[in-house]
């Protein structure tokens, strides 16, 4: 991850310190199962869980399949005031932990948009809903959902199948998710509490790589925001 990649995610994470009005205090909400992802009622469920944990309790999230394609995991038509219509991908529906980690992305889209917070350019506005997500608590439902691998094996044959959602690369989302911690005070045990046994080793060699500039980041809350670079 170069500097400059490194800086503009740090950049993010204050702007939306700065900018968010948060209506509940920060918590990493604690990732779980959607038991039938082929059962509408069930993921409908789970969307008002993750409104519920970021004080979206006004709005009434309504979620159905669609063919989006590939590289879509969902869409969200965050205009409307009261209902909103969000779209899962059918070719997620295998994976429960991607179904879970885009509808945390699409919720929060939501968000930034009742807080009237956008880029122009929309590929660095869906990094920064990832962004936003981790930053809104989601974070480990964010790192569970970006890659998953399921293993079928039989007695003389091995089938393997992968889904990956989100914008954000491992190294990118482990960094963020450990800054949002740090700038929230979150107990590094609790941090690391329901993370997958393969993000531990990253999340801890990024603590250890980065410590002087994490160690700094709640002093720069309360500062003017002008980063220390």
């Amino acid at each position: 991850m170069s500097n400059s990649n490194f800086n503009d995610l740090i950049s993010k994470i204050f702007f939306l310190d700065q900018n968010c009005k948060r209506t509940k205090p920060f918590s990493n909400l604690t990732p779980f199962k959607i038991r039938k992802t082929n059962d509408i009622i069930e993921i409908q469920k789970a969307a008002t869980k993750l409104a519920h944990h970021i004080g979206l309790d006004h709005l009434t999230f309504v979620v159905n399949y669609s063919s989006l394609g590939r590289k879509t995991g969902g869409q969200i038509e965050i205009d409307n005031d009261s209902c909103v219509l969000i779209a899962i991908s059918e070719s997620i529906l295998d994976f429960h932990e991607c179904v879970l980690a885009t509808l945390a992305h699409e919720i929060s889209h939501k968000y930034l948009h009742l807080n009237k917070l956008a880029f122009e350019l929309n590929y660095e506005n869906e990094i920064f809903t990832d962004l936003a997500a981790v930053y809104l608590g989601f974070g480990k439902i964010m790192l569970k959902g970006r890659f998953v691998e399921q293993i079928t094996e039989g007695y003389n044959f091995k089938h393997t199948r992968s889904q990956e959602v989100g914008y954000l690369n491992k190294r990118q989302l482990s960094f963020i998710y450990l800054s949002v911690n740090i700038l929230f005070n979150v107990n590094p045990f609790s941090a690391l509490r329901n993370i997958s046994s393969s993000d531990i080793p990253l999340l801890l060699a990024l603590r250890i790589k980065y410590k002087t500039y994490f160690s700094r980041i709640k002093q720069q809350k309360k500062c003017s925001g002008r980063l220390w670079l």
